[in-house]
Order: structure tokens, then C-alpha cells, then sequence
């Protein structure tokens, strides 16, 4: 067999086989329900996190991922939103999540361009966890943001 040091040469590991190992589990059992009614950041996003290996589920509208989060099986690690869609937005679903208490478990994370502090601390009001705004991150961050967001969460709920 070929030790590890072999195949890495003298690249110092940052991480131990345990981390490394919780850090892949955590990735590949990571469910994310991704909102917004612009098909392309839809697509960017769910791209991004299917390709680090999560598992997506895409929703148009706050009624569409509504509907997610009432099925009996619904089990999402984290939940991004836009705030600004037609008919119903982003905090009009929050409120409605946090009236019928769905997915508690759930990281509720605004994916937005609305960067303004009042904006911020509106969605905080509602509960969420995290807020991102679009225009200033790439998609990577956001990825790692919510992945941390997520484990915060997570941490909170022990």
C-alpha cells in the first residue's frame, strides 16, 4: 500500500482523517431548500451547492417552498430566501414558517440584494439566521457562509 505521505509529498495536513472525515459527512448529509424567483440565481446557486456535494431542492416562490416545508418528510439543514418575489415575499414566508413552526430545526438564511441595515435588521425580527447580500458575495462564499451558519445552528440547538 501507498502511505499517505507518499500521495502527499510535503503538503502539511491542515486537518486530521477524523476532521476531514466530519467535514465531508457534514457536506454530503446537507440538504438545502433554495427560494427565489429568478431562474438564474436559482440555477447559479443550487449548481454551487450540488457541485460541493449538498443535496438541493429548488423552490420559484415562497408558496413552492412552502409547500416543501409542509410535507410530513420535510428535513432541510438550511433554508435561502430572497425577500424581494412577487405575491408573497421572503418575510411573509418567514412569518408563515414561524406561525406553523416548520422545519425548526432549519438555518433560515436571506439571500438578498437588500444590503440596507433596516433591511437586515427587518429579517431579523422574523427569526432568520444568516444574512447575505447577492451583490457582494460569490457563490463560494456563499456556500461557506451557510455551511458555517449552519453549523452554528446546529451548535445553538445542543
Amino acid at each position: 500500500g501507498v502511505s499517505s505521505a507518499g500521495v502527499l509529498g510535503n503538503y502539511e495536513l491542515r486537518y486530521t482523517t477524523y476532521e476531514l472525515l466530519h467535514i465531508c459527512y457534514t457536506i454530503l448529509m446537507t440538504k438545502v431548500l433554495i427560494v427565489d424567483d429568478d431562474e438564474f440565481i436559482l440555477d447559479i446557486y443550487a449548481t454551487k451547492f450540488l457541485a460541493q456535494g449538498c443535496e438541493v431542492v429548488s423552490a420559484h416562490s415562497g408558496i413552492e417552498a412552502i409547500e416543501h416545508l409542509r410535507k410530513p418528510d420535510a428535513s432541510f439543514d438550511a433554508v435561502m430566501f430572497d425577500i424581494l418575489m412577487p405575491a408573497y415575499t421572503g418575510l411573509q414566508m418567514m412569518s408563515d414558517i414561524k406561525k406553523e413552526n416548520l422545519c425548526p430545526s432549519a438555518a433560515y438564511v436571506v439571500l438578498s440584494n437588500q444590503g440596507h441595515q433596516n433591511d437586515i435588521d427587518e429579517a431579523k425580527s422574523y427569526g432568520v439566521d444568516g444574512y447575505i447580500v447577492k451583490a457582494s458575495t460569490v457563490p463560494s462564499e456563499v456556500f461557506t457562509e451557510v455551511m458555517k451558519i449552519i453549523e452554528k445552528r446546529k451548535q445553538n440547538q445542543h
